[in-house]
């Protein structure tokens, strides 16, 4: 059985996603932001230090963001003593340039308990944390929702562990944990290096145009109370709206696995005219904890049509394509297209980044 979901309404902050996304825009330009140049160099110009115990500036993560100014175009750090900082924290269109890091993801974390209550609702008000700045980067920090973590014996709904809204976004030795709709890559041009991403069901969504480069996938078995009934967990969901937009998830040079063995779909296109992207090349699946992808591999929802899906390289147990219709042949210069980093830093963003 593959899990539906009804049509979320999204809240007023994403008009402008949508905007976009209806007059075709090219996500590696995203309009609704501010093309923002962090000062002439990488070089932070100012630290600031969250530490619990009162050891630094704030003891808060959000109050550390307030207090950085609004249209901010220098780097500023934000530094996060060991911890388990529970708090919803979000950063803002107009905060900037502004790098959060920890001493280590697994001594640093940020997590919050919150769940789409009604049907219908926003998951991205669920989210422990949202950042919607352009030029934000995230060092050594897991984020967690864990609201269905802790949700034994009930039915797991919308929680989000992070909500990205802001274009060149950056993500380095971070975890992500979550069940349903863990991580929320909704729009612009994102690279995540060297991270954990956990969940069972559309725990990477959204429309965004990410690379995931040496990440670590690992897909939950779906906690269904029922236990007659057996549900797939699903790892991409893709909401592109537009025909033509550049975007899509490229998985590269990672790990794919599971607890438990889980029945696992790639992934499904959520929205009715879909038109985006998901690709695993040089990925092993399968080498630190078993997961089942189902024959047919992939799965949309309803009538969609233009989503391209393609794997090429990858090893381990799953990794086979049986079915020889479900092969999408890739030329070397579309797998160089999607896969190369100009795919996301055309201008050359990340090296501007700290």
């Amino acid at each position: 059985m593959l899990f539906t979901r009804q049509t979320v309404e999204l809240p007023l902050v994403l008009v402008f996603v949508f905007i976009c996304c209806c007059l075709g825009v090219d996500s590696r330009a995203v309009k609704g932001h501010k093309n923002v140049v962090c000062g002439s160099s990488r070089e932070v110009v100012k630290t600031i230090v969250v530490d619990q115990h009162g050891q630094g500036n704030y003891m808060k993560i959000q109050d550390a963001v307030n207090s950085i100014p609004s249209d901010n175009n220098q780097w500023i750090a934000i530094n996060l003593h060991p911890g388990t900082y529970r708090e919803q924290v979000t950063i803002a269109r107009d905060k900037s340039c502004i790098l959060l890091q920890g001493n280590s993801r697994d001594t640093t974390s940020i997590e919050w308990n919150y769940y789409v209550k009604t049907q219908g609702g926003n998951p991205f008000d669920t989210a422990t944390f949202t950042s919607a700045a352009e030029h934000f980067v995230a060092k050594n920090i897991t984020f967690k929702n864990t609201y269905n973590l802790e949700a034994k014996g009930r039915t797991v709904t919308q929680a989000v562990a992070v909500a990205i809204l802001g274009d060149k976004s950056s993500f380095y030795d971070c975890n992500f944990i979550g069940v349903q709709d863990t991580l929320a890559d909704t729009i612009g041009r994102h690279y995540f290096r060297n991270c954990h991403i956990e969940g069972a069901m559309d725990f990477i969504w959204g429309n965004g145009q990410s690379i995931y480069e040496y990440c670590e996938i690992l897909v939950q078995t779906y906690p269904n109370p029922d236990p007659h009934i057996h549900v797939r967990s699903v790892i991409t969901a893709q909401t592109g709206r537009i025909d033509g937009q550049k975007t899509g998830f490229v998985f590269k040079s990672g790990k794919l696995n599971g607890v438990g063995n889980p029945s696992t779909v790639l992934g499904r296109a959520l929205q009715s005219c879909s038109s985006s992207t998901v690709l695993f090349k040089n990925m092993a699946f399968s080498i630190d904890g078993a997961v089942d992808i189902v024959p047919e591999r992939w799965n949309n929802l309803g009538d969609v049509k233009r989503i391209l899906y393609a794997e090429a390289d990858n090893t381990g147990l799953g990794s086979k394509i049986l079915n020889r219709t479900l092969k999408t042949i890739l030329s070397d210069d579309q797998w160089k297209y999607y896969t190369d980093m100009s795919f996301i830093n055309q201008d050359g963003w990340l090296s501007q980044q700290p």
